[in-house]
């Protein structure tokens, strides 16, 4: 795909803020096309210059969401001793955590997953990684929790909270 230019990349993030901003509004369901153009100020056919849908939209996200994850390195060593950047991360995007945690959870989750396995050098993960699959799937269930609360909790209580349920056997 050929590089998008400025006034592009700025119209597109525009309809992602639009997005996020329009499903909050609809208490975290999917918003129509008609609020996202409201809110972001645009005509519908530059929302479709740019995406086919509102889930368009939605993927976009989580696409931008796991490729900023994968500059932090957080899939190489995911212990309790490395959440600092990655909570920090979500902290930072707590809105757009919070979208995407609530409108596509499985379908995020099922993007991320074979990252880790890959990262280990393996196609599929073995047998042995169910249990770090089921820990991810929790960890990111705690996370979503504490999106929901506004980040009310500090991010060593809650380091704690996801150790005492993720990392002890």
């Amino acid at each position: 795909m050929p590089l998008k230019d400025r006034r592009y990349r700025k119209t597109e993030a525009v309809i992602k803020k639009a997005f996020v901003l329009a499903t909050i509004k609809r208490d975290f369901s999917f918003p129509d096309v008609n609020e996202i153009i409201e809110i972001a100020d645009i005509n519908k056919s530059t929302f479709y210059l740019h995406y086919q849908n509102v889930q368009q939209v939605c993927r976009a996200l989580e696409d931008d969401f796991i490729s900023e994850l994968l500059t932090l390195g957080i899939f190489n060593d995911m212990s309790i001793q490395n959440l600092d950047p990655f909570l920090n991360f979500v902290k930072e995007r707590m809105e757009v955590t919070d979208v995407i945690l609530s409108l596509s959870f499985s379908q995020f989750i099922s993007k991320i997953l074979p990252l880790f396995s890959a990262l280990g050098g393996r196609r599929r993960a073995k047998l042995e990684d169910l249990d770090k699959i089921g820990i991810y799937y929790h960890i990111f269930g705690i996370i979503h929790s504490w999106c929901r609360n506004k980040c009310r909790v500090n991010i060593d209580d809650l380091k704690i909270i996801i150790g005492d349920f993720s990392f002890k056997s």
